[in-house]
């Protein structure tokens, strides 16, 4: 199974869940529009793994080499290993990050606002805007969480990511991403024509930079990782 997930929110795992989904054929676990949530923001899907009964099945329903991805972000990861999930279930963990933390942090803020009305209307208590202390806490203590997922899952090297990479150089980035998976998917061919497979998520954060990925992110994590640059 492979695990997406990112380094804090507004990263870019929903592009990335939806060229692994709709483009390359990957069995979601999770819900591509869960809950009437707001397209704005997100409008080729969420991809949120909402049933947590589901992902525990799938994860003991394990079977080496099956087509799943499900997107878990790092306090989800911590919380299936302290529920003893079987280490064997995942076989790549995707990484996705974002070089420009500013823009991270508005976007954050921005889409906890459009999500305001659907969690008061679910009942859950009014968050308002995301401020910059909660928006910090994810750079601290997911890296940890997310080295001890891959420790734990026995991933040598997750696969690191740049969302800006994957917006303003997805021909490269796909060609590489799918050369890395193809080992453990092999029905996966990286020579492929790609222009016509990224139609779908050129949309998803468009205001991004083109900037290319210096590391300082990832050099917080206690496991090395693999970058995609």
């Amino acid at each position: 199974m492979l695990v997406v997930t990112g380094m804090g929110l507004r990263s870019g795992t929903s592009a990335m869940m939806n060229i692994l989904v709709n483009d390359l054929g990957f069995e979601l676990v999770g819900e591509q529009y869960p809950a009437e949530l707001p397209t704005c923001g997100n409008p080729d899907g969420y991809f949120e793994a909402t049933d947590s009964d589901a992902v525990v099945q799938a994860f003991v329903d394990y079977e080496p080499g099956e087509k799943k991805v499900v997107k878990l972000w790092a306090p989800m990861l911590e919380q299936l290993m302290r529920a003893g999930a079987n280490p064997d279930a995942v076989e790549q963990i995707v990484l996705m990050i974002r070089n420009d933390r500013d823009a991270q942090e508005k976007s954050m803020i921005t889409q906890w606002g459009r999500e305001e009305a659907w969690r008061e209307a679910q009942s859950f208590a009014p968050l308002h805007a995301l401020d910059i202390a909660g928006a910090e806490e994810q750079f601290v203590a997911w890296p940890r969480q997310l080295g001890l997922a891959a420790q734990y899952f026995n991933v040598a090297s997750p696969l690191a990511i740049g969302m800006e990479n994957l917006l303003h150089q997805p021909v490269e980035t796909l060609f590489d991403l799918k050369a890395h998976l193809q080992g453990t998917y092999p029905d996966i061919s990286p020579y492929e024509e790609e222009q016509e497979l990224l139609e779908s998520m050129l949309s998803v954060v468009p205001d991004v930079k083109a900037e290319t990925y210096t590391g300082t992110v990832l050099d917080t994590l206690d496991t090395p990782v693999e970058v995609l640059r």
